[in-house]
């Protein structure tokens, strides 16, 4: 409790002083005195508790996190989105996408992007979770729509990429420009047809140059041949127009086997 009062004193080294004591100090009493913060109706201390949440692994009070992620207070909302997303797995997807469904302003959709990309990667199989994403592309409002396709990117997979494929002919034109960005940063050579398309024939010329580099990336899968990764240097050689993706190309050549 007297921890508790010293974090508001007035004197911020006294303050940040008995933060660094909670946040070490062992045991259930210390864990509900953070749970009772979190009820507070001061923004700063339900920040503060989050913050202690974290540092001190509590988790089991995803529950309470879960709750606090539709806070009335704009900072508290992705503050505990954030947490979720550090502590949880993938028992707290469904919560989650329930979540998102319901978020519009962009610091929330943004820390329930990371909570959701954090709890898929720490799973044994990213990908069972995909059909879960997809299934919500339909119903998602545009901004909604543009982070689940995000975290498809992160997850990865054949589904999550004839997801993200599909979307790149999406009527709305932002949710194209984020399908896009994704197909642009995907990891594996699966994608590899798409952004050479891109490359080649997209009207908008930041985005052919973001395929190209994408494209050329890809040449680092270990999944394909030399013969695949050599027939994609030269696709990208003659696509090339400027000394920054000259310097890619020649940076995944050396990579290639002689």
């Amino acid at each position: 409790a007297v921890l508790v009062e010293l974090l508001n004193d007035t004197d911020n080294e006294i303050s940040q002083a008995a933060q660094e004591s909670l946040a070490a100090l062992p045991g259930s009493q210390a864990d509900a005195a953070v749970m009772a913060m979190l009820d507070s109706s001061q923004t700063s201390r339900r920040l503060t508790a989050l913050e202690l949440i974290g540092r001190r692994r509590m988790t089991t009070s995803i529950p309470a996190l879960l709750k606090a992620a539709v806070d009335a207070d704009p900072k508290v909302r992705p503050a505990a989105l954030r947490k979720v997303g550090e502590l949880g797995s993938g028992a707290e997807l469904p919560e989650l996408l329930n979540l998102l469904m319901n978020l519009r302003a962009s610091q929330d959709l943004e820390a329930a992007e990371r909570a959701l990309s954090a709890v898929c990667i720490k799973a044994d199989n990213p990908q069972s979770y995909t059909g879960k994403l997809t299934s919500l592309l339909v119903q998602a409002r545009p901004e909604q729509k543009n982070t689940l396709l995000r975290v498809l990117g992160v997850i990865g997979g054949t589904n999550a990429l004839k997801a993200v494929r599909s979307a790149v002919n999406n009527p709305n034109a932002q949710v194209r420009a984020a399908a896009i960005r994704v197909l642009c940063t995907w990891k594996t050579a699966d994608a590899a047809s798409d952004l050479l398309a891109l490359a080649k024939g997209s009207p908008n010329s930041s985005r052919k140059t973001a395929a190209l580099r994408g494209y050329i990336s890809l040449v680092r899968d270990e999944n394909l041949s030399t013969e695949e990764k050599l027939a994609m240097c030269k696709n990208a050689a003659v696509l090339i127009q400027r000394n920054e993706e000259k310097k890619l190309l020649l940076g995944v050549l050396g990579t290639v086997p002689a």
